[in-house]
Parts: structure tokens; C-alpha cells; sequence
């Protein structure tokens, strides 16, 4: 190195120092990071960068991935969604929540296959699917059978704070972790400030005509919502709404979620106890049924290799 080469480098570190090491009354020499260790620290704040959800989210459109990485990053700091073991679980339930992004809204079947008017956005359609004539649809309000003829889910309609059938399309599975039914819908509007807890009765569905499935004979109000579409109205809304569920709706999940190993499976034992533990978090979040947990297993795997 010569004397000038010497000499740019001494100015280079200089410029890297950061505080005044005479004014400070500080050595002249001083530490530095070293860039990896740098690097290092850096990656502790769970931040997720452009490439990172790529390889989680690999069968997403850049675009779509683009839309939703900010509020992603945004909430999973909020909710202390930040370790790689919480986030890889967060990503992996949203993996068949959501379809990887791809759905922010509950869709109905129609002979066999998705109907297809239960999948136009809401925001584009400028109302919550159901709200105009012509547009019931039974399927939230019947049991759902699956292709085997098993049924995986009963009729919504007196359900989770739901009054009826037009709740149970109403307020259907909507954002990053598919909230569902009036009850929670209102847990989380009260949670955003978009509406008071005075504006309704709490447990209305412990009222003895809501039993009876006769809601014009109920002494207390039900959460009086017009709008369920604004929790898909922006993508922070549609994540957000997913970490409030888990974070305040199904508390146990981060309690068992970090129960389990953080790091990436090395044996067939490693592997089953990480499944376990999925199964568990699938299980809270569906209300004790393993719904589409193959797939969501293979999703938080996926995902912690990833992320670790």
C-alpha cells in the first residue's frame, strides 16, 4: 500500500467513526464493527427484504409479494412476530390462509371448484359480497363438504357472534388469516377505534332467542358492522388484521410456537417435534381441526430454512 493509498484508507476508517473521539475526550483509536458482524446484528430486527420473501413466497408474483412485504414487516414487529421461529410459523398458517397473498377473502365453492363471483375483490366490487340482491350465496351458511363428501365445516350462520345467514357470508374468513365471524370481526374493530364497545352488548350470543335462532326477539345488540369488506379495504389492514387474531383472539399460539426448537430441523426427530408443534398452532387457529396442516407444516419449514 503506498503512503497515499495509506492515506485514503486512514480518511475512509475516519469517516466510519461514529462520534467525535477528541471532543468526547475518547482514545484516538478506536472500534469498529466488522461488516459481517455488522451484517449480523443488523438481521436481528426480523426485518424481511425483497429477496427473503421471494424464496418463502416462491410461487407469488413479484408484485403481489411487493403490495404486502411493508405491512408484513410492520405487523410481524408490532405483534413481536421477530424471531425466525415465529415468523416462519406466521408465513407458513398464511402460506394456506391466504394462498401465499393470493386471497384475502374466503371463497365459496360452486360444483366442486372455487366460484369464481366469491373471489372478485370486494374493493373492486365496491361492497361486501352478499350486501346486493342476487348476490347470496349459500355455501357460508350450509355445511362444506369436501371432495370426498367428508364435511369439514358446518353452516357459519349461528356462529361466532354470527345472527343468520346473511352474517355467514357476511363476515366469511377475510385477510392474511382469514378472521371470521361477527364476534371477531368486532373485537377487531373495537381494537382499531372503528367502533365502541357501548355500541353493542357484550356476549349477545349467550342471548336465549339467539339460541333459538330468533333475532328479532334478542334483548342485546349484536356488533352493528355495515362494512366487514374494510378489513381487505389495504394491505395493511389484511396483515394486520391476521396478527391481531393471533396475537389477541388465539393467544396461545406465540406461547406455542416458542416452545418449539428454533432451529432448522437435522433429524427425523427434529422434524416430527417441529411438526408437532404446527399442528398445534394449525389446530388454534382452525378451532381444533388439522385443516390443510400437511401443507402448512411444509410452508413453516420451508420457511424457517429461509429465515435462520
Amino acid at each position: 500500500m503506498t503512503q497515499e493509498q495509506y492515506a485514503q484508507f486512514k480518511a475512509h476508517a475516519s469517516a466510519l467513526q461514529w462520534w467525535d473521539a477528541a471532543a468526547l475526550g475518547l482514545p484516538s483509536t478506536l472500534w469498529h464493527f466488522h461488516p459481517i458482524e455488522f451484517i449480523t446484528w443488523m438481521r436481528k430486527c426480523g426485518w424481511v427484504d425483497k429477496s427473503t420473501l421471494a424464496r418463502i413466497y416462491t410461487s407469488t408474483a413479484e408484485d403481489l409479494r411487493e403490495r404486502y412485504r411493508t405491512p408484513l414487516n410492520q405487523i410481524m414487529q408490532k405483534f413481536v412476530f421477530t424471531t425466525p421461529l415465529r415468523q416462519a410459523h406466521f408465513f407458513g398458517q398464511g402460506a394456506v390462509e391466504s394462498g401465499s397473498l393470493t386471497t384475502m377473502q374466503e371463497a365459496s365453492m360452486l360444483n366442486g371448484a372455487k366460484n369464481p363471483e366469491s373471489e372478485v375483490p370486494e374493493a373492486q366490487r365496491g361492497h361486501w359480497y352478499g350486501r346486493e340482491p342476487g348476490e347470496f350465496d349459500s355455501y357460508f351458511s350450509t355445511d362444506k363438504v369436501n371432495s370426498l363428501g367428508l364435511t369439514f365445516a358446518h353452516s357459519y350462520s349461528w356462529m361466532l357472534g354470527n345472527v343468520g345467514d346473511v352474517d355467514a357470508q357476511k363476515f366469511r374468513g377475510g385477510g392474511f388469516k382469514q378472521l371470521t365471524g361477527r364476534e371477531n370481526y368486532a373485537d377487531y374493530y373495537v381494537y382499531r377505534g372503528w367502533l365502541k364497545r357501548s355500541d353493542f352488548d357484550a356476549n349477545w350470543w349467550s342471548d336465549s332467542a339467539y339460541k333459538n335462532h330468533h333475532p328479532s326477539q334478542m334483548t342485546k345488540r349484536p356488533a352493528p358492522i355495515d362494512d366487514p369488506d374494510r378489513i381487505i379495504a389495504n394491505p395493511y389492514n389484511c396483515i394486520d388484521s391476521g396478527g391481531f387474531f393471533v396475537t389477541y383472539v388465539k393467544p396461545i399460539i406465540k406461547e406455542t410456537i416458542d416452545h418449539g426448537s428454533p432451529q432448522i430441523p437435522a433429524t427425523n426427530a427434529e422434524t416430527e417435534e417441529l411438526r408437532k408443534y404446527s399442528l398445534l398452532v394449525t389446530q388454534a387457529i382452525n378451532g381444533r381441526t388439522a385443516l390443510g396442516h400437511a401443507e402448512r407444516f411444509d410452508a413453516t419449514l420451508a420457511a424457517l430454512k429461509v429465515l435462520n
